[in-house]
């Protein structure tokens, strides 16, 4: 191409009329120049308000998908009912004029579907980074099945953050063939090696009784143990405690289900719960309400059984107030009801005996929740850097202070950095599950996420925005994103 008579570099127009093209020399020859102009003026204006509205939107979409999250509600809202609602709130509160600036937030499903998507993955990388940098993490997990007969594995962890322990949910994946012990250890092998994570630092896990779970030899527990042999397996307390109490003989067991149904026929109606309550109140009871009641404190319990059993057995049964005026004038009955009760409560206090194996050495941890009024002598003499800083621990008047006002396990976290030994074995007791009862509100979660309406959905991203205590980046994800006005 020639070059112009002054020496400089041709215009577009000089280099078009030099080929002959001089047909197209009009408004639109030099169009790179013109495109990018047109770029920049879309993107901002002097004072960069446009730019500035954009990135208002862009957060503002992500903000409602995470709520719409959050809520477990269908995707299609946004579109269908939440931007509706935005275009007339704004127009009758703040005017027309504002309308258009609402409707370039983009709530279409597929947008919501890819939000959610974007911040699961982003919490995600938070909690697996806070993991990585625990000095140690717990997990508990249980299986179920979905509307659509898919099954789900869903896990928890709980790590140290900082000064404090932390719960978070880890994630929820389908098991798509059977549910044995090395399916439901495989897919957490998987998570663990693609994530980085180092099965050194896992110290516990929590499962419910069953075989896939707990089998001796290819139970999940047992898997665990080969590639990670310093981990404590735990069986569910609540399922272990359920198991236990299951051995009512025949007759109290036919009285207790008439119960039950009763029970479910009241609790299963507002109507029939408010109905109750008149009937308690008309009646003077003491209670007018039906609860749930769940024991935590074997131990007592178990005493407590003891007791009850040593005093029927003595043809006692006044602790069952209302029941013992009823036999008063009944001898033959209140014998029948006296060998039954006695055989009841042997058969628990049996029961629970052997799910609960370990009671007399739970006082071997008692120095983890009362550090300073446990004798030292609970640490062996061989014993001796643990009780040297034991010692050192009884005698802290700033950590007394913190144990008064600090939760447990924040507590033994300040005490590790003087007395790592002590501080690491009472961490390692505190930070596993005792129960899989996220798992069990976890799974509440998926059937309201999950219906037969929405039985294709792939809920691992919608659960995880869902249960998971740590929140999206959406600064950082809206930043990273072109902004996209709605059509």
């Amino acid at each position: 191409m020639a070059s112009t008579s002054s020496g400089k570099k041709p215009t577009y127009i000089e280099a078009f009329l030099q080929w002959g093209f001089t047909s197209i020399v009009d408004k639109n020859i030099e169009k790179p120049q013109k495109k990018e102009r047109i770029l920049k003026s879309s993107r901002m204006d002097s004072t960069g308000n446009i730019q500035k509205a954009n990135e208002s939107c862009l957060q503002a979409s992500y903000k409602i998908a995470y709520r719409i999250a959050r809520n477990k509600k269908p995707h299609t809202i946004g579109e269908d009912l939440i931007k509706p609602c935005l275009l007339d709130a704004v127009a009758l509160v703040i005017g027309e004029q504002h309308v258009a600036k609402i409707k370039q937030i983009s709530l279409s499903n597929t947008t919501i579907q890819s939000r959610i998507c974007e911040m699961s993955a982003d919490i995600l990388a938070t909690v697996i980074s806070e993991i990585k940098e625990s000095p140690m993490f717990a997990l508990q997990l249980d299986e179920s099945t979905d509307v659509a007969s898919c099954s789900q594995l869903l896990v928890f962890t709980r790590y140290i953050k900082d000064d404090d322990v932390k719960e978070e949910y880890l994630f929820c994946k389908s098991l798509p063939t059977t549910t044995r012990g090395e399916d439901v250890f495989q897919t957490l092998k998987e998570f663990i090696e693609e994530n980085g994570l180092d099965w050194l630092k896992l110290i516990g896990t929590c499962t419910d009784g069953a075989p896939s779970m707990m089998g001796i030899r290819s139970g999940f527990q047992a898997l665990v143990k080969q590639v990670a042999p310093q981990v404590f397996g735990y069986h569910c307390l609540i399922h272990r405690y359920a198991l236990a109490v299951k051995t009512l003989p025949p007759d109290l067991l036919s009285t207790l289900s008439d119960i039950v149904k009763i029970v479910n026929h009241i609790r299963g109606s507002a109507t029939n719960s408010r109905l109750f309550k008149v009937l308690c109140d008309e009646v003077g009871a003491t209670f007018n309400a039906l609860l749930y009641h769940t024991e935590d404190k074997i131990a007592s319990f178990l005493r407590k059984l003891e007791l009850y059993q040593c005093r029927v057995q003595a043809g006692d049964v006044s602790m069952f107030t209302q029941l013992s005026e009823q036999l008063v004038n009944n001898k033959q009955e209140k014998i029948t009801f006296e060998n039954s009760v006695v055989q009841h409560l042997t058969a628990v206090i049996d029961s629970l005996q052997q799910y609960f194996p370990n009671m007399d050495s739970r006082e071997s941890y008692s120095w983890i929740l009362r550090p300073f009024s446990t004798c030292v002598d609970i640490f062996k003499d061989e014993d001796v850097s643990a009780k040297v800083e034991f010692l050192g621990l009884r005698e802290n008047n700033s950590l007394k202070v913190d144990f008064q006002n600090d939760k447990l396990s924040t507590f033994w976290r300040k005490a590790a950095a003087e007395y790592p030994i002590i501080a690491d074995r009472a961490l390692k007791m505190l930070i596993p599950f005792a129960t899989t009862y996220r798992c069990e509100t976890g799974f509440s979660t998926l059937v309201t996420l999950k219906t037969k309406a929405r039985n294709r959905l792939n809920v691992e991203h919608d659960m995880r925005c869902a249960l998971s205590e740590t929140e999206p980046n959406i600064v950082k994800l809206a930043n990273a994103k072109q902004f996209q006005p709605s059509h």
